[in-house]
């Protein structure tokens, strides 16, 4: 009897643990597409400075938050959100804005996707 209480609440304490997690992935995914969508503005205005300062606190957010992520998805996608974030830092430097664009929509890209695999669905379980 004691085996199965121990097993019941180990169960649910896991379930606890994994809805935590994937709601914090999804709110960060949510949060990179909320600034990048932002930057894109800044970008559209011609605002390089500005522009600049916001791509360098995306990196720094995405440092921040790192922990949940990279220990719950896969952590090539992560990093390569990262490097991605590290390049547009750089395009947006030298003002190369073409690249700055295709840097900004990968990294909006990789977080759809990211958040999209964490949904629960029929497709992600089988």
């Amino acid at each position: 009897m004691k085996n199965a209480i121990i097993s019941v609440i180990i169960f649910f304490g896991l379930l606890i643990g994994i809805f935590f997690l994937n709601n914090s992935v999804i709110d960060l995914c949510d949060s990179i597409k909320y600034k990048t969508d932002d930057m894109e503005v800044i970008l559209l205005n011609e605002d390089y400075d500005e522009a600049y300062d916001k791509a360098v606190e995306l990196l720094s957010y995405l440092q921040e938050n790192d922990f949940i992520a990279s220990i719950y998805t896969n952590h090539q996608d992560f990093d390569a959100l990262r490097h991605e974030a590290v390049r547009l830092c750089l395009y947006i430097s030298k003002n190369d804005i073409g690249e700055a664009y295709s840097s900004l929509h990968f990294i909006k890209y990789s977080a759809q996707t990211i958040k999209h695999l964490q949904s629960v669905t029929l497709g992600n379980i089988f």
